[in-house]
């Protein structure tokens, strides 16, 4: 098994047979979530669904895991989401086809106990055929109104959703393969990609420009902290260590990356693509992130729990 690196502590939330990936972590109310996908395989197997579990007590026990997606014919893939600034939670992830149409949905909660219908996010390009191939990335990002969603998707357009209203409109792709975005203290939108690249939009994502890079290889993941500040997650070369990186504003990550902490060992018996894709969320006075691992045919989810204190101060 996996191992933490102290200070941060770790528990096993989820564990059983098959291929357990993919988990995403949101807060409503008092409640904690966490979504998974669940599968024989870690291939297109078609026989993929996203299960649900929560906490009403910080963490500390979980709840058995129900069914939250099950789309026939698809592999349901790419978890992905978090908490917006009025407690609203939200979940993002994609079906996958059999007949080839890869689309991202969305689900709301306000309290973690009642989800919203799945909302097809429009991330299709006009003329770009019949068969439609996107994906969303971890999460929203919040526009100054508060009204409107900003979902970055690096398979198709990105897509604005005016939440009011119900009305999509679309942006620009984001440039690179798998990214997480975010908004900095200056108001920019920075992207943190598969590969370790960071670009920056200083025009809320109709062009981008590359302003730094990171040494890891993971689906990485980037969110603004209480106080402004940029936490980017990732994993190194090997996907088996993770790591968190506190930054001001993404241009500075050459300056930070001395101080970043490892958080968490994986098993040396984990194949390659068996570890990846973690997510964090800021909690109270903690970094909570999710990751997984898969080894022998057994699954797990993990909860890391890092003081935020133990991040270096800028």
């Amino acid at each position: 098994m996996g191992r933490p690196i102290p200070p941060s502590t770790a528990s096993v939330i989820v564990g059983g047979d098959g291929y357990l990936s993919f988990p995403a972590v949101a807060r409503a109310g008092g409640r904690l979530a966490v979504i998974f996908r669940t599968a024989a395989g870690n291939p297109l197997d078609y026989d993929a669904r996203i299960l649900i579990t929560h906490s009403d007590d910080d963490g500390a026990t979980w709840s058995s895991p129900a069914v939250w997606v099950d789309a026939p014919d698809c592999d349901s893939r790419n978890c992905g989401g978090g908490t917006l600034s009025d407690g609203t939670a939200h979940f993002v992830y994609d079906l996958h086809h059999r007949d080839g149409w890869r689309r991202p949905f969305v689900r709301f909660s306000d309290d973690g106990r009642c989800w919203t219908e799945p909302l097809h996010l429009d991330a299709h390009r006009p003329g770009a055929g019949e068969v439609q191939v996107t994906s969303v990335a971890n999460r929203a990002v919040e526009w100054p109104d508060a009204d409107t969603l900003y979902f970055p998707c690096f398979r198709g357009a990105s897509v604005l959703l005016d939440r009011r209203r119900g009305v999509q409109s679309q942006r620009p792709r984001v440039p690179r393969h798998e990214p997480a975005v975010a908004r900095n203290r200056r108001g920019e939108l920075v992207a943190f990609s598969k590969g370790g690249v960071i670009d920056v939009s200083a025009d809320d994502g109709r062009s981008w420009v590359a302003a730094a890079d990171v040494d890891c290889i993971s689906q990485p993941d980037l969110l603004t902290l209480h106080d402004g500040s940029l936490l980017l997650c990732y994993s190194g070369k090997m996907r088996r260590d993770e790591w968190l990186l506190r930054c001001d504003d993404g241009h500075d990550v050459y300056e930070q990356a001395p101080s970043a902490l490892k958080v968490f060992e994986g098993d040396p018996a984990c194949e390659l693509d068996a570890r990846g894709k973690a997510m964090a969320l800021q909690h109270h006075e903690e970094i909570l992130t999710v990751l997984y691992e898969a080894a022998a045919g057994v699954g797990r989810i993990y909860l890391v729990r890092t003081p935020t204190a133990a991040l270096a101060e800028l």
